[in-house]
């Protein structure tokens, strides 16, 4: 959140907070569960919780609450993309 005590161009404040992409930041959490092995239940450890809500209040309001969303969501990712797996195979 910027603070009225900075004096910042419209035009980069604009560009700050239009750029949050909710797509690449949920990817971006999956990334981060499945590339260093952590337990789906993560997301719901306020520690973790804390640190994205300081970095923003946007990515905390979109991030999943519980792990069976978690679950849920890789879950219909890979019964998404399992079409095109097969045809690869």
């Amino acid at each position: 959140m910027l603070q009225s005590s900075h004096d910042v161009p419209q035009a980069i404040a604009n560009n700050i907070i239009g750029s949050f992409n909710i797509k690449k930041f949920r990817n971006a959490v999956i990334n981060w569960i499945t590339e260093s092995n952590q337990a789906l239940q993560e997301i719901e450890n306020p520690a973790f919780r804390t640190i994205i809500g300081a970095a923003s209040k946007e990515a905390l309001t979109v991030l999943w609450k519980s792990r069976t969303s978690v679950h849920n969501h890789i879950l219909a990712d890979f019964k998404a993309f399992l079409p095109a797996v097969r045809i690869k195979l």
